[in-house]
């Protein structure tokens, strides 16, 4: 018996060795997912006038192969608990009323290097679900948030936590987007 533990364990450390970004994270969740864009529009006057955007790279999550067809792949994203899920066509989009998302590969140099994904939720109240986040009809200007993101596909979840700038007005609107990167030297350079 004690063998078999040992063949197990040595094989789980070859998984983990092997493919570090699937067994990455708290819970089982990848950290495959980087988020390069992100903007989160809040319209504390009118219901129904909020939006997400956002843009992120999936690396080793799904095949990069020129065959691969999407067709049918379930798609999940959920930004600070606003979740929307997504079945892919041909071409790697679905449209659902004012959600949409788009998972297309991405390619430097000729070598296939992950898949970009670009969600849009648009015309929904989020303000609600967003308020955990710290994205609440208060008046601040250019405040620190940060947001969880996960994009999930076939059931495979891949987290990353966005640093977000928050600016709103009490009573009117509010929006948090990305932090901006400074090039140089300087604090906060890339």
């Amino acid at each position: 018996m004690r063998h078999r533990v040992v063949i197990v364990l040595t094989s789980l450390a070859m998984l983990l060795a092997l493919a570090p970004a699937r067994f990455a994270g708290a819970g089982g969740v990848s950290t495959a997912l980087t988020v390069s864009k992100m903007s989160i529009k809040l319209n504390f006057a009118k219901p129904a006038q909020d939006s997400i955007t956002m843009t992120g790279l999936l690396v080793g999550v799904l095949p990069t192969t020129p065959d691969y067809d999407p067709t049918g792949l379930a798609v999940s994203i959920d930004v600070g608990g606003v979740v929307r899920v997504f079945t892919l066509d041909a071409k790697g989009k679905s449209k659902i009323n004012y959600d949409q998302v788009v998972v297309k590969l991405v390619r430097k140099h000729g070598v296939a290097v992950g898949h970009q994904v670009t969600a849009k939720i648009a015309r929904a109240s989020l303000a609600t679900d967003l308020a955990d986040e710290g994205l609440t009809d208060v008046t601040v200007t250019n405040e620190p948030r940060a947001v969880q993101v996960r994009v999930s596909t076939s059931g495979i979840p891949n987290a990353a936590q966005v640093q977000l700038l928050y600016k709103a007005t009490q009573g009117k609107s509010g929006k948090a987007s990305n932090v901006k990167r400074r090039r140089g030297g300087g604090p906060g350079a890339r």
